[in-house]
Formats: structure tokens, C-alpha cells, sequence
């Protein structure tokens, strides 16, 4: 059984670790969020990359 100083020293360590992770899951969806963008930015390209591709089969 820890001590109480033992556990004190463990619940500080925990707290920091939770809050580590916190910081990592908003830097995740942070990420998560630009890479949406990306890719609708991307999809956004193709479409206009087919529609000129189209103009220029016509003429």
C-alpha cells in the first residue's frame, strides 16, 4: 500500500498524464480537422480537373 505522500506524488503524476492526453486528443482532432479540409479541397480539385478535362475532349 502506498503511503500517503506515495499516493499524493501518484495522483499528481496521473493528473499530469491526463491532462498530457487531453492536449494530445485536441491536437488530434485539431489535425483530424485540417485533414477534412484537405480533403474536400482535394475532391473540390478533381471535380474542377474533370470538368476541364471534359471541355477539352469537346473541342
Amino acid at each position: 500500500m502506498l503511503s500517503n505522500k506515495q499516493q499524493a506524488t501518484s495522483n499528481k503524476q496521473q493528473a499530469t498524464s491526463n491532462k498530457q492526453q487531453a492536449t494530445s486528443n485536441k491536437q488530434q482532432a485539431t489535425s483530424n480537422k485540417q485533414q477534412a479540409t484537405s480533403n474536400k479541397q482535394q475532391a473540390t480539385s478533381n471535380k474542377q480537373q474533370a470538368t476541364i478535362s471534359k471541355f477539352k475532349t469537346i473541342y
